[in-house]
């Protein structure tokens, strides 16, 4: 298929040219084909599309089926109208994101990258799984997610705050990158340990509950309703009889969750030691007293791949338990659980830069070639059948 053949080409092209040619260039080159690819599909290739040409088309708050938040997802509909204000065609449109939100992406593969194998890798991870979500059916939050991926560097260097405007702008494209605001969560240090011990205990139990069939949700559900008229829509939609729930025991679901447990050990923090030795006390007149000072630790920093790794590790696990708790909505469940799991691409391009961890390569390959499957090969899949609208 054309999908395979595309992005197999592409992965091995960047993996073969590894610091042979620009990082930047190539991630150009690469990037205008990929939107040239999304711009130009036939409208039945992919969800969503219809909905957003409504939107270019028919501008203004009340030209969708809900009321949009106040402010939230303000920068897309501001970029909607001034396109549609200088009269261009809707797929200039589409291609001008898509450009910006695939070399956005891959960029940051390379900037994790320390080889061509690592390269292909993550190239391979995102485009047989997330290009084909976000950048050909949720075009918004393909975007936003291509800016939290630029300002992972600022968090991996403890520029917070600029990790935290990257959140910001994100969210003016799409409201679900609030979510990213929990990366903020120490990774290093006892807290750390503490919040992902909870985090693996808590998704254990769920799963546990999902194999007797339970989803306990509820109580976030009515919470999440609150804060958003699409999710109450969404709540509603899945009281109606004909209704699906999502599948937390499907395949890429359960291959995750042996992906997080293969990398539960994957980084023991360790702290190395201040000056330290001895001082001397005098206490009345000549009499000396020799005592030993307390020493001082500090944590050393993780190396760039380590980081990404225990940060896509606990995105698997919150993606999981937002899958499994709101399994009856199954609209939401699976955009908060897709939306947690975003960095699996980087997370390939660490795990195949290390000579080891090679069960947790082939869970990521298995998983890409599962979810690819269900995207792409399954009749109710993701997409359809390639095809360019004006043939």
């Amino acid at each position: 298929m054309i999908y395979i053949t595309v992005f197999a080409l592409m992965a091995a092209v960047m993996g073969a040219q590894y610091r042979r040619i620009s990082a930047q260039a190539l991630g150009v080159i690469f990037a205008m084909l990929l939107a040239t690819m999304a711009a130009l599909r036939g409208p039945q290739v992919a969800e969503d599309f219809l909905v957003y040409e409504t939107w270019y088309t028919y501008r203004g708050d009340d030209a969708g089926f809900l009321e949009r938040p106040v402010l939230f997802e303000a920068l897309y509909f501001l970029l909607n109208d001034a396109f549609a204000s200088a009269l261009l065609p809707f797929r200039v449109f589409v291609w001008v994101l898509a450009f910006l939100a695939v070399f956005l992406k891959l960029n940051a593969i390379q900037w994790f990258s320390r080889s061509g194998w690592a390269t292909a890798a993550g190239v391979l991870t995102y485009t047989l799984t997330f290009f084909l979500l976000h950048e050909f059916t949720q075009i918004r939050a393909g975007l936003a997610v291509a800016i939290v991926f630029y300002g992972l560097r600022y968090l991996y260097r403890g520029e917070h705050l600029k990790f935290l405007g990257a959140i910001v702008l994100a969210i003016g494209f799409h409201s679900s990158a609030l979510i990213f605001l929990v990366f903020l969560l120490p990774v290093q240090g006892r807290a750390a340990g503490w919040i992902d011990k909870v985090l693996l205990g808590l998704t254990t139990v769920l799963f546990a509950f999902a194999a007797r069939g339970i989803a306990p949700g509820s109580v976030l559900l009515n919470l999440l309703a609150g804060l958003d008229p699409r999710i109450a829509l969404y709540v509603t939609f899945s009281e109606t009889t004909n209704a699906e729930a999502a599948n937390p025991l499907a395949v890429p679901a359960l291959m995750l969750f042996v992906l997080a447990l293969s990398l539960a050990r994957v980084e023991i923090p360790i702290f190395h030691a201040s000056r330290g030795g001895f001082r001397l006390h005098w206490r009345g007149g000549w009499r000396r007293r020799l005592t030993e000072t307390p020493v001082k630790q500090s944590p050393v920093p993780l190396s760039r791949d380590v980081w990404m790794l225990v940060l896509g590790r606990r995105g698997i696990l919150f993606g999981l338990i937002f899958l499994i708790s709101l399994a009856p909505v199954k609209e939401l469940a699976l955009r908060l659980f897709e939306i947690n799991i975003v960095f699996l691409p980087l997370m390939a391009t660490c795990l195949f830069a290390s000579r080891r961890k090679y069960f947790a390569k082939c869970m990521v390959m298995g998983w890409v070639l599962a979810t690819a499957y269900v995207y792409v090969v399954r009749d109710e899949g993701l997409v359809r059948s390639y095809s360019v609208f004006f043939l």
